[in-house]
């Protein structure tokens, strides 16, 4: 796309698909509570990692794309503000520093 020529680009955002990617990590845990968590695993027919995947999942919660698409459109413009409110950066940051402490 070239700016000013008056010549634009479509882009379709209609369909938009995610993959996901898996990322090794490296723990460090104690030989005996890996023993025990192996056995767990090993009788519950499942593995390690799998069982590590799970509790994490189980903590942040698992993506829902299509709840996150109907939560946006359900708020989507719902926003109020103010007539006059304009975006001030240095306003927004200064509030930032108050909340988080400056250093």
């Amino acid at each position: 796309m070239r700016v000013g020529s008056g010549i634009t680009s479509h882009i379709d955002t209609g369909y938009v698909r995610t993959y996901p990617v898996f990322m090794n990590v490296t723990l460090s845990i104690d030989d005996q509570l890996l023993e025990k968590a192996r056995k767990h695993a090993n009788a519950a027919g499942t593995s390690v990692n799998q069982m590590v995947r799970d509790y994490l999942k189980s903590v942040v919660g698992e993506d829902d794309i299509e709840a996150d698409i109907a939560f946006f459109r359900r708020t989507s413009g719902q926003g109020n503000p103010p007539p006059d409110w304009k975006f001030d950066r240095e306003e927004m940051y200064n509030e930032r520093l108050d909340r988080y402490g400056r250093s």
